[in-house]
């Protein structure tokens, strides 16, 4: 989906060194660089710290990745350096936007090989 209002446009997408979330979203974590990053692309976003939050959980609900920074996205591996198993994952993004505005938007991505 795309979101559009003057001044903002949150963009869930496809995209080369990312993917926006959403149904049928996917993300790779093994070899090659396409698709290995799960980063929605999102323009508009307050230059404040705090306007961009994401985290992503397991599917029992267990937080197993978090970024404040919309420029750090999720590789598919745990703090420890572990793959995670392949499987269905829940993003949650947090975001404020420079008209002043915020939204909170909440999909899956599903980690692939």
């Amino acid at each position: 989906p795309i979101l559009h209002r003057p001044g903002r446009v949150v963009t869930l997408e496809l995209a080369q060194h990312g993917i926006g979330g959403g149904a049928g979203g996917a993300a790779g974590g093994g070899a090659g660089n396409f698709n290995d990053i799960f980063l929605p692309v999102i323009q508009g976003l307050s230059p404040e710290p705090g306007s961009f939050h994401m985290l992503v959980y397991d599917r029992w609900g267990n937080l197993i990745f978090e970024s404040w920074d919309e420029n750090f996205g999720w590789d598919g591996y745990s703090e420890n350096g572990k793959l995670l198993p392949l499987g269905v994952y829940v993003y949650k993004l947090d975001l404020k936007f420079i008209d002043g505005s915020a939204t909170i938007r909440i999909g899956d991505v599903t980690l692939i090989r």
